[in-house]
């Protein structure tokens, strides 16, 4: 998760190489525009002319979006889209019966790994070009498989295109504003930490936790959770639990303890209490009876 992160932020130097890359496709000289332009783009094309990556050249032209230098289509964000609705034994067979279609289906299945699962975005050109015809043709091909029932396509609309808002600016002087890059990646990076540490968590109420998150302080615990189900938590609240958990904690780091000695040690709660504190403690790893059967903390 915090790999996308990442990649959903490239690098100025890769901005400036896209930026750069556009004006190259398009043929653009460094100077004001008279009026926007737009270009019809198919970004694949781009892409594997200069070489690019798709994700981080896809973030590139965002985060240009962002700094207002160019706007993307709607049709960027609605590619077309193919799902194979039959099982894998009724897609052999229909091959078997309808030989026009083995060569389209066999370049689906080798170009789209989970196409049986879910949709998968394609591009029909690229499509054209592998099959060595021509995109009309595989329109109408996918067509005549949607209309069997044996797949589910959605059409892109129409053409993504890119508009030029503002004068063609010499790359290498291209800067950017510190909140379309530093501060929202700082933001996407504690929103993801947040979300992989409600994973890991093994202490705090699940309900109580996302409360949290949206900063709802000392919410109750929900009772039904997986955690507070091991904690017993419908007799024992949340404030509870940490409280004796810190004084077991600071008992036994010091040294170890038997079960009784940690009773009267954490006498300000019930023994029916801190007895559950124990048991989830010991479930999770974090406390071990030793030989001489005492307590020690191992977290």
């Amino acid at each position: 998760m915090l790999s996308q992160v990442e990649t959903k932020y490239p690098p100025q130097d890769r901005i400036r190489f896209v930026y750069q890359s556009l004006a190259n496709y398009f043929g653009l000289a460094i100077g004001p525009v008279s009026s926007i332009k737009e270009y019809e783009f198919d970004i694949i094309e781009f892409c594997n002319k200069f070489d690019l990556e798709y994700l981080k050249a896809f973030n590139s032209l965002k985060i240009l979006e962002k700094e207002g230098l160019i706007k993307l289509s709607d049709t960027f964000s609605n590619p077309s889209k193919v799902h194979i609705k039959v099982s894998h034994n009724e897609l052999y067979q229909f091959q078997i019966a309808h030989p026009s279609f083995d060569k389209i289906l066999k370049t689906l299945l080798r170009s789209y790994p989970g196409i049986f699962e879910t949709f998968v975005i394609i591009q029909e050109n690229i499509l054209a070009k592998r099959l060595n015809t021509d995109s009309q043709n595989v329109v109408k091909l996918l067509n005549k498989l949607l209309d069997l029932k044996l797949i589910d396509y959605v059409k892109q609309n129409s053409k993504p295109k890119i508009y030029f808002l503002e004068k063609r600016i010499d790359a290498k002087k291209l800067f950017f504003s510190k909140q379309n890059l530093t501060e929202n990646k700082k933001r996407d990076l504690q929103k993801a930490d947040k979300i992989i540490s409600y994973f890991k968590n093994e202490d705090l109420c699940r309900s109580s936790f996302l409360l949290d998150y949206f900063n709802e302080k000392n919410a109750e615990t929900c009772g039904v959770c997986d955690i507070c189900l091991k904690k017993g938590k419908s007799e024992l609240t949340e404030t509870e639990f940490q409280l004796i958990k810190a004084e077991v904690k600071n008992m036994l780091e010091l040294q170890a303890a038997s079960i009784d000695e940690i009773i009267l040690k954490v006498m300000d709660y019930e023994e029916e209490k801190i007895i559950k504190v124990i048991e989830f403690l010991i479930e999770n790893g974090q406390i071990e009876i030793d030989k001489y059967n005492q307590f020690i903390w191992i977290d």
